[in-house]
């Protein structure tokens, strides 16, 4: 069966259909069926993976993640963060396939995360939340850029960095990575003025969400331009956009 082979588990089996955002969170917040990228689905998961360790994410996560879509305080301990991390990790790489690879994707990430089940090394994730102008509103953008680093041995490198960043609802998820072969430490401009939390690596310590400072729908779409190695100014989201729903 050429062709059939199994994106996570490399493995020649029946492939089914695994929608970008879970069945459980489009029913809970009565998103429509064509509710833009969410409704779309990839056919490269077979059933053993999709039904089994993929749908474990999703339990882990519920607890975790069910706060933040609709707008209410929560505090994330370690274990809710990395089950949101990664939970966010899967949703970025099912939104990279269906966009199309080769933006973000990078050889051997979903066989890594078959046998790992957390994110990947090479990525860091950060939350924050939005005011959406309507209850059911959800985007997604992908963005990439080369910048150079050196390596241990000072030698320059020109390296690909990467983002993905989507909403579901009042939470935003922006993950940032590159293709380095060793570690590099990746900022957030927002984490200075309080607009991004991060949760993966964790710090472990507890974070509380929503952010201090909430952004707008204008000021996500700048969000979504950030990338590894390229300056985009975020000036602080509107200070007047505190509190919880």
């Amino acid at each position: 069966m050429a062709g059939r082979v199994c994106l996570f588990c490399e493995r020649p089996r029946k492939l089914t259909r695994e929608h970008l955002l879970a069945d459980w969170v489009r029913r809970s917040y009565a998103m429509p069926r064509n509710a833009a990228t969410f409704d779309r689905t990839v056919r490269q998961v077979c059933e053993s993976c999709n039904s089994g360790w993929l749908s474990d994410i999703e339990d882990r996560a519920k607890p975790a993640l069910w706060p933040m879509f609709t707008g209410h305080k929560t505090t994330l301990d370690h274990a809710a963060q990395l089950a949101a991390a990664t939970w966010a990790y899967k949703t970025a790489l099912l939104l990279d396939i269906a966009a199309g690879r080769g933006i973000v994707m990078i050889d051997g990430d979903p066989l890594w995360f078959h046998e790992h089940r957390v994110p990947a090394p090479n990525v860091v994730l950060f939350i924050g939340a939005v005011r959406p102008l309507a209850s059911n509103f959800s985007r997604s953008w992908r963005s990439h850029s080369e910048f150079t680093t050196v390596d241990t041995k000072r030698r320059p490198h020109v390296t690909t960095g990467f983002s993905v960043t989507f909403n579901v609802r009042h939470l935003i998820v922006q993950m940032l990575g590159h293709d380095f072969h060793e570690h590099l430490v990746l900022g957030h401009p927002g984490e200075r003025h309080g607009s991004m939390l991060r949760i993966c690596p964790s710090t472990n310590e507890t974070v509380t969400w929503p952010p201090r400072l909430i952004f707008d729908e204008k000021m996500l779409e700048t969000l979504s331009k950030l990338a590894p190695g390229r300056d985009v100014r975020i000036p602080p989201p509107d200070p007047s956009q505190y509190g919880d729903e």
